[in-house]
């Protein structure tokens, strides 16, 4: 009995797809992130929230850096969906408990 073919996807489309998870949901995930973080040092510290902010959006510039590298390097796109979307999700729910915007001003 013969194994079905594999589906074969175009390189370019592989490639876009990986343009798209480095570039935009990489931006989503570490404004997001960087948001959350902000809203959690101005919870638990005596820090206000816009220092909080500026420190952890500087930070965001490199994370947003080695997350692009991961989405070109990682071998299974599945795995770069996943830690993304939780990523922003949790990133998410943490705003909105802490009193945030959960929409970040587009809703």
């Amino acid at each position: 009995m013969a194994v079905p073919a594999k589906p074969h996807t175009p390189r370019w489309l592989k490639a876009t797809h990986r343009v798209f998870l480095g570039v935009f949901f990489n931006y989503a995930v570490v404004v997001s992130a960087a948001t959350a973080l902000a809203f959690v040092g101005a919870a638990i510290g005596r820090t206000p929230i816009a220092h909080s902010l500026m420190w952890t959006m500087l930070a965001g510039f490199f994370v947003y850096f080695l997350l692009l590298l991961w989405a070109f390097i990682e071998r299974k796109a599945w795995r770069l969906w996943a830690v993304f979307s939780v990523a922003t999700g949790v990133s998410i729910w943490t705003v909105s408990r802490l009193g945030g915007d959960p929409t970040f001003g587009f809703g």
